[in-house]
């Protein structure tokens, strides 16, 4: 089952005569902050890495069981380790599918980046639980957008660096980028844009304007999200962010043969457990089954199946 919408590359928009201005759009979006946009949110996490001049000696905490993708990324420039917290100078927090992973003041301290990839943050003061210089979201994650990785920081100066080791970047070209369109159904397209991503620096326009022209669906991806969530959050087994301010792109139910038999009756799809990690008093990981609400899931579908857990529960 998909957990994240599906990216669907849009042929027109690249003729389309707009100004396609994606940092602006966060900007506004959340007043006060600074954005810088990437081909992708592992692009953008190797430049924050690169900026703040970590090296290969220090170890970079990721929570554990990361995936291969970040903890490659973050190999390129330092050393991820998931020991102790306590054990590292620098910390990485992955807000896994929208649900907050917060630390306690005394680490928080040394959060560079906020992971928040798959987290759809309607507001500004939804924005760094944990006070981190930066937080990161993934455009194909959330919106369902074939490119786009986005960096916020309250920081001019820090956003002004990473922009400036983007543009002074490598130039994938045209090939790179095509080759993110085929990685779903080719193995070697997938290997060869997937170990060269990070590397990725200035994006052609053609690139922008396909990112921007989904961004004009924001409004209505965020109130389908917010009717699913506020259906579905009660069998939640990580309650969500207060006043739904950062919106999960799935919610994990409990792992039980009742909710799997019912899901995959109403999905008519398999569903496999999962493990879901947060953190507010200590470090939980507990096996799932993951329910998508994203905007390629129906209404229909979520309304069915909250309807069959309530009567179950009954």
């Amino acid at each position: 089952m998909q957990l994240w919408p599906h990216s669907k590359f849009e042929f027109h928009t690249t003729f389309l005569r707009i100004s396609p201005d994606v940092e602006s759009f966060f900007e506004s979006l959340y007043k006060g902050t600074h954005a810088a946009f990437f081909s992708s949110a592992r692009s953008g996490i190797f430049h924050i890495l690169k900026a703040t001049k970590l090296t290969r000696e220090e170890h970079l905490w990721l929570p554990p069981f990361s995936s291969h993708c970040l903890t490659n990324t973050v190999s390129l420039v330092t050393t991820p380790t998931d020991r102790e917290l306590k054990e590292s100078s620098r910390h990485l927090i992955y807000h896994q599918w929208g649900f907050p992973f917060l630390l306690p003041p005394p680490l928080s301290k040394n959060v560079i980046i906020e992971d928040s990839v798959d987290s759809l943050v309607t507001c500004k003061t939804k924005l760094f639980p944990n006070n981190g210089d930066f937080e990161v979201f993934s455009l194909p994650k959330i919106i369902g957008s074939p490119y786009g990785g986005v960096v916020v920081s309250s920081s001019l100066d820090l956003i002004k660096e990473i922009r400036h080791l983007r543009d002074k970047g490598l130039r994938l070209g045209h090939t790179h980028h095509i080759r993110r369109l085929f990685a779903s159904r080719d193995e070697k397209a997938k290997y060869l844009w997937s170990n060269t991503e990070p590397l990725n620096g200035p994006l052609p326009r053609w690139i922008k304007a396909a990112t921007f022209d989904k961004l004009k669906q924001w409004d209505n991806i965020t109130n389908d999200r917010k009717i699913k969530l506020n259906l579905l959050s009660r069998f939640s087994l990580v309650p969500p962010s207060n006043n739904f301010g950062r919106l999960p792109v799935c919610i994990p139910l409990e792992n039980n043969e009742f909710n799997k038999e019912s899901i995959e009756n109403i999905f008519g799809e398999s569903i496999c457990q999962t493990l879901i990690k947060w953190k507010k008093n200590e470090l939980i990981t507990k096996k799932c089954l993951p329910v998508p609400i994203h905007q390629n899931i129906s209404l229909e579908k979520i309304t069915k199946l909250t309807k069959r857990i309530k009567s179950y529960g009954n």
